[in-house]
């Protein structure tokens, strides 16, 4: 070998070994998955075990059960903490398809002083990490990982991704495609709880506790629903009155839910509605909690029948909490749809007698 290649090698050899021996011990090698790796390798395979999936967050956390089923992965999941309510297949599927398909797409920190900046800091109070969890029937975890940001590339139509790490290791990662979670707790389940076409009604009757109620009919669909049970020279607050009431159960959903059974407190009213086509649904209301709760039961006959089938088939056994718009509706008194009866007019003064002279 010449001298002058013998420099050569010297000069990068020297200078390579010099910095390896500077370089902190404490630094480690961050490896890219290989090809876009997954990020939980083999869980797609396991899937067919899964029986449960938590979300930890910094509200709490959200335990989601699947019981026995012949069907789709997304089918038959239910909400441990709201009683088994059902979770649709369509809330459930997205996130199993995008944690089986997250890969990795760009290694960040693993200085987990810095976690925070990414939200993925440990999943709890004052965090905004959310833990994932899927897991067989014995509980043993098939899959974990912790979700923060979302990042989106300014391209038009570009792929949303998001920060994420594995509970045990320091690493996070840029990763595709992202997971998108409810935002709002209760966005796990379908809200709607009935909804009945204001045209359809026939008839609607709201039976508040502590005052008369409201009766309102109409003999056809073209008709306003009336007042029936208006008091003789009572005048209405306003002519939509009937219509106002039927408002009562035009899409009515949930704030909240729980199974019939664990209702508590004290029935504030009921309500009757029957439509033109056989349906025929009533309700309780009940106050619990501050809250107003309904529990319903319908029935229905001819072309109503199905629609009944389906509304029991969701809504037997359980109990909604309602807005209060709506609860205001349901439990109209007759004295707040009329007018004051007017005050009755004042005798004029009797004349003066005049003294004799």
């Amino acid at each position: 070998m010449r001298i002058s290649t013998l420099t050569v090698l010297a000069a990068i050899t020297i200078p390579v070994t010099a910095a390896a021996i500077l370089l902190p011990d404490h630094v480690a090698t961050v490896t890219a998955p290989a090809s876009g790796g997954k990020l939980l390798p083999g869980l797609k395979e396991k899937l067919g075990q899964l029986a449960t999936m938590t979300v930890t967050g910094a509200d709490g956390t959200v335990t989601l059960h699947r019981a026995p089923t012949t069907g789709k992965l997304e089918d038959g999941w239910n909400w441990a903490e709201k009683g088994g309510y059902p979770v649709p297949p369509a809330t459930i599927k997205p996130i199993l398809d995008a944690v089986a398909a997250m890969h990795g797409i760009e290694a960040k920190t693993q200085r987990p002083k810095l976690y925070p900046r990414l939200d993925l800091g440990d999943p709890g109070k004052g965090s905004q990490a959310q833990l994932v969890t899927l897991s067989d029937t014995s509980g043993t975890a098939l899959g974990r990982i912790i979700l923060g940001k979302h990042k989106t590339d300014a391209a038009p139509g570009a792929q949303e991704r998001e920060y994420v790490r594995i509970p045990g290791s320091q690493q996070t990662w840029l990763a595709a495609p992202a997971i998108t979670l409810p935002t709002d707790e209760m966005d796990w389940v379908d809200h709607a709880i009935i909804d009945i076409d204001s045209s359809k009604i026939k008839q609607i009757a709201v039976s508040p506790v502590g005052g008369d109620g409201v009766t309102a009919t109409r003999a056809k669909a073209a008709d306003k629903l009336t007042v029936q049970n208006l008091p003789k020279g009572a005048k209405l607050k306003s002519e939509n009155a009937g219509s106002d009431l039927a408002g009562g159960v035009s899409g009515l959903e949930l704030d909240d839910v729980k199974p019939a059974a664990k209702l508590a407190g004290s029935t504030v009213g009921t309500a009757h509605l029957e439509t033109f086509d056989g349906l025929v649904t009533d309700l309780t209301l009940t106050k619990d909690g501050g809250q107003t709760w309904i529990a319903l039961t319908t029935t229905g006959t001819g072309t109503a029948a199905k629609q009944a089938a389906d509304i029991t088939a969701r809504t037997k056994g359980w109990a909604y909490q309602i807005d209060d718009t709506h609860a205001k509706m349901l439990l109209t008194k007759l004295a707040d749809i009329t007018e004051p009866p007017p005050k009755p007019a004042t005798p004029p003064p009797a004349p003066v007698a005049k003294k004799k002279k």
